[in-house]
């Protein structure tokens, strides 16, 4: 019986690491820019681990990057499933509903946008979404000028943060699930 049990424990374990290495191949490839081998290999993880809200996440944000808007929303609605209100999700979802020119259900979700952690930028968002609509641009100006926003929103919390000696940049950065669009924009170096 004892046996048995810590074959099943190893088992399980060397599915995770397989599952995590695949999982962090994929997180690769979104660096390089491929996301349709990004895609691939969160499809293989979450077909060994269908409740890893992290793979859903990653891999609706390769869908949202590839303009498979739909893909990307059913992704995030996974992981909204498996963890209400997470804060990348409910951005992207939104910005996947304005890719696919459903431009009131987008701008009604980013209104509502709150990162319960990120004040700054749950707000700078919010205020983006608002000065942005019925102003007549296209699906990929919107998605564009609300991707800035959050990196800028993302850096007003940084220094917020490091003024008041709370975190570091560096530590901040880490908490990031879904990576700035532009990673030097707290740095203040053009990308």
């Amino acid at each position: 019986m004892r046996k048995s049990a810590c074959l099943a424990m190893l088992a399980a374990m060397l599915l995770m690491s397989a599952c995590s290495k695949t999982y962090m191949e994929g997180n690769m490839d979104v660096a390089d820019d491929d996301y349709q081998a990004a895609i691939v290999k969160y499809e293989q993880t979450l077909a060994q681990r269908p409740t890893y809200d992290l793979g859903w996440l990653h891999l609706g944000y390769a869908y949202f990057k590839m303009g498979q808007y739909d893909k990307a929303i059913e992704a995030f609605n996974r992981t909204l499933d498996l963890r209400e209100g997470q804060p990348d999700a409910e951005f992207f979802r939104a910005l996947s509903y304005i890719g696919l020119g459903k431009l009131d259900q987008g701008f009604q979700l980013l209104a509502e946008y709150k990162d319960p952690t990120l004040n700054d930028m749950s707000e700078y968002i919010r205020e983006q979404a608002v000065g942005l609509q019925g102003q007549g641009l296209s699906p990929d100006a919107i998605i564009a000028n609300m991707e800035q926003a959050r990196d800028m929103g993302y850096c007003m919390n940084i220094q917020d943060q490091t003024i008041d000696g709370a975190f570091g940049i560096e530590g901040i950065m880490r908490t990031l699930e879904i990576p700035l669009t532009n990673q030097s924009a707290c740095f203040g170096v053009p990308h």
